[in-house]
């Protein structure tokens, strides 16, 4: 039995308990999984509910919340790379009195001097405009403080699984062999070879394993839903009911009852 986890979990939905019905609701679209997406980082648990960049938030500049052609959209102009996204970022530390004028600050800074093209010179003309108020506003303002634009959720989750499959290429060959021998149990008329025929864009067996469904279905990738589901349930017959995404620092959790939730914390609750 593999030990009990303390996983987070983002959503900007409020329940009680974890359910399959509401898979396909949340951010990514289960891109990589048919499951329960949970993460040990909350700073990434807060980006997969959806409030992961400041300029789709509310300001509050000294009090007041602010509107205008930079905020609360999602790319109101080029980021260059010198600027670190991260210091973007809504981390569960900058949630509580945190002043982000500085910050912020420094991006729409950047925007002054950037070789940006637009629409007609009438679209210029008003975005750089609106670009130096909100430099000024920032600039005269004391504090600066964010507001979720909806509402959302942090869940302290204890995960009890089984048995955790980790999603790389190199699986161990007893796991090949036991994949292999329900396939064989349920008539899906392929197998997996060794060594394993991986395409370049395949990032860990979940991935492969996938393909060969789909090819094997005739699946289109519009219908990858239902391919996401055939795989991860399959592997959950298999006897892994966990599955762990080392490129995402992620876990994907298949069975829903393995899951209770502990605590929960809302964010931007009136």
């Amino acid at each position: 039995m593999t030990p009990k986890l303390t996983l987070f979990h983002g959503s900007k939905h409020l329940f009680d308990r974890f359910s399959n019905d509401f898979h396909l609701s949340g951010y990514g679209l289960m891109s990589h999984g048919w499951g329960i997406y949970m993460t040990p980082d909350i700073d990434l648990a807060i980006y997969f509910s959806g409030f992961y960049n400041a300029m789709k938030c509310i300001w509050i500049v000294d009090g007041k919340p602010q509107f205008n052609e930079h905020i609360n959209t999602p790319h109101p102009f080029p980021i260059e790379s010198d600027v670190d996204l991260n210091r973007l970022a809504v981390t569960y530390e900058r949630l509580h009195d945190f002043n982000w004028k500085e910050n912020l600050l420094a991006v729409l800074q950047q925007g002054v001097a950037a070789d940006y093209k637009f629409e007609s010179p009438d679209r210029e003309t008003i975005f750089r405009k609106e670009l130096k108020k909100s430099i000024q506003l920032l600039s005269e303002a004391k504090e600066v403080s964010l507001r979720a634009p909806e509402p959302f959720y942090i869940y302290l989750i204890e995960v009890s699984p089984r048995r955790i499959f980790n999603n790389v290429r190199d699986i161990k060959e007893k796991e090949r062999k036991a994949v292999n021998r329900l396939l064989a149990h349920e008539k899906h008329r392929f197998s997996v070879p060794s060594p394993i025929d991986y395409k370049d864009h395949e990032l860990g067996f979940y991935q492969y394993l996938e393909r060969r469904f789909r090819e094997r279905y005739k699946h289109t990738p519009s219908k990858r839903d239902r391919i996401n589901k055939i795989t991860s349930l399959f592997l959950l017959r298999v006897g892994w009911d966990m599955m762990y995404l080392p490129h995402r620092d992620e876990y994907v959790l298949f069975n829903t009852s393995k899951a209770k939730i502990l605590d929960m914390e809302g964010v931007g609750i009136e």
